[in-house]
């Protein structure tokens, strides 16, 4: 009986995360308090059908737009051409929970931020928890695609041209929408040097690598791999897939250091994946970070166009090594 007891109040005890059935919904999920507690979510399911007008009706959440935040001189087609890659009918409820380096989510779950880019690179539909908070919440695609279709209609269409918020999203309302313009003024894609699609990687591989890529709004210091500096991330760096089809290869134009958000990174990645790797090119970033001095190239691991071997390795999934400066 006693050990039973012990038992118990070690079972308690634990740190854990319960997302509850699609009857209940859950009280709270991946909390900073416990990052790199069990995660426990149930399989998706399929709500009722609605017809499309019932469905935008019903779940056309609050609208914000605003140029001075989310951009401005969004343009129609390229916002529609990112609104077309959601799938529209799709109502099976899914869940989506904001990345977290060290917390590994099972692969039914669509980690945030989730961004659905134009093929020119000039348009994001981009899906997040409210106030990038380490939350989850359970949505369907067909919701997702209702309120990224009224931030056209109401935010993007006319005049005003602008970018625009929906919040309020999912069954527990924790999640946004938001349509925004991007620069894509530093993407370049590229052939392969002997033709075809020799060394460039495929698009499903690249797209889960940069959906578990870390995530985080800061300034980092990024700099040379002989930096004594402990707080440095070291370039360059080689980011793997976990199926090893896709490399995310980070290098410095000059042996100096440089600042960039990781945030920064992951957009222009995401960028480079729609505008060049699917079309069937190499995909790459450069006069990236504050003085314009981080390149990088989505290319396959067997890919040694300009060298992209050696330097540090990163794991996905692994603790990121620098200090956050701001």
């Amino acid at each position: 009986m006693l050990l039973t007891l012990h038992i118990l109040i070690a079972h308690l005890s634990l740190p854990c995360l319960i997302l509850s059935s699609p009857h209940e919904p859950p009280h709270h999920s991946l909390t900073p308090r416990n990052p790199l507690a069990p995660f426990t979510a149930p399989s998706p399911f399929t709500a009722g059908a609605k017809d499309d007008a019932s469905l935008l009706a019903a779940t056309t959440p609050p609208i914000n737009c605003n140029a001075a935040r989310f951009g401005a001189h969004v343009r129609v087609r390229s916002a529609r051409n990112a609104l077309a890659k959601i799938p529209r009918g799709d109502r099976t409820m899914s869940i989506f929970a904001m990345r977290q380096v060290g917390h590994s989510l099972p692969s039914w779950v669509h980690i945030l931020p989730y961004r659905f880019m134009s093929g020119d690179g000039l348009a994001s539909i981009e899906i997040s928890t409210k106030n990038n908070e380490l939350i989850s919440d359970n949505a369907n695609w067909a919701e997702i695609h209702a309120a990224a279709d009224a931030i056209i209609q109401i935010c993007v269409s006319g005049s005003a041209a602008q970018g625009g918020r929906a919040i309020e999203v999912g069954v527990r309302e924790l999640l946004t929408v938001t349509v925004s313009p991007y620069d894509n003024s530093n993407i370049r894609c590229f052939r392969p040097p002997r033709g075809g699609r020799a060394g460039v990687p495929p698009h499903a591989s690249c797209a889960s690598l940069l959906g578990e890529l870390p995530w985080d709004e800061r300034q980092f210091i990024w700099g040379n791999e002989l930096s004594p500096l402990m707080s440095v991330i070291k370039l360059p760096m080689s980011i793997p897939s976990v199926d090893q089809q896709c490399n995310l290869f980070v290098s410095m134009s000059a042996p100096a250091y440089e600042s960039m958000r990781w945030t920064d990174l992951w957009g222009a990645s995401v960028a480079a994946l729609e505008m060049c790797v699917k079309q069937g090119m190499l995909g790459s970033g450069v006069n990236m970070g504050e003085a314009r001095k981080i390149t990088f190239q989505l290319v396959g691991l067997q890919a040694t166009s300009d060298g992209t071997s050696g330097g540090s390795h990163l794991m996905l999934g692994s603790k990121v090594n620098g200090s956050a400066i701001s």
